[in-house]
């Protein structure tokens, strides 16, 4: 189990990513308390069942949800067809993006309280998986909170925010107007989704 593992280290898990073909749920029952104070999960997910007894997405998301860490989007999805793999048809497996909220950041108690290198890793994770809403709502937090960050670090990360923000709105609008060119030839129903 991994809180065994961990028990002795007298470290604590910022993330955790999962691909274990249908383990994850076993393996997250076996870390709940390494989980309490984990800021976010990157797990492969199944939407259904390929293997026997395997635990579907909603278990998963119903596991971390009871332990206060929300779904926040798929980073992947990968569709079969009946007869082929060809990623058109049904949804059957992907990875997910789990992750505390902000709020939920700042008020994390006991043995995962907020410091400057936790505060620093969990603004990494947002920009890693580019969730700008979320840091700049956490560095807002900062600012009005006790000082685990200097003003003038607050000031750095959400100059960083802003620019990688501006970064992805640019690509998103190069999507749309790609989507919209393809959907003449493709159907009205044709649509580019951008998997951030």
């Amino acid at each position: 189990m991994v809180d065994d593992l961990l028990a002795g280290s007298g470290k604590s898990v910022d993330f955790i990513k999962l691909d274990l073909e249908g383990g994850e749920l076993a393996v997250l029952e076996g870390a709940t308390k390494s989980i309490e104070g984990c800021m976010g999960l990157h797990v492969e997910v199944c939407f259904q069942s390929i293997r026997e007894g395997q635990p579907l997405f909603g278990d998963i998301k119903n596991f971390l949800q009871r332990r206060g860490i929300e779904f926040v989007d798929f980073v992947s999805l990968f569709r079969w067809e009946r007869n082929s793999f060809s990623g058109l048809g049904q949804a059957i497996f992907g990875d997910a993006l789990f992750l505390r909220a902000p709020e939920n950041i700042v008020a994390l108690t006991g043995g995962n309280v907020l410091t400057a290198r936790r505060a620093r890793a969990y603004v990494a994770i947002l920009m890693i998986y580019e969730r700008f809403d979320l840091a700049a709502k956490f560095i807002a937090l900062l600012k009005e909170g006790d000082a685990v960050l200097s003003q003038s670090e607050i000031a750095r990360l959400a100059a960083i925010v802003e620019r990688r923000r501006e970064i992805l709105e640019r690509h998103y609008r190069l999507v749309r107007l790609l989507g919209r060119g393809l959907s003449q030839y493709a159907g009205e129903n044709f649509g580019l989704h951008l998997m951030y």
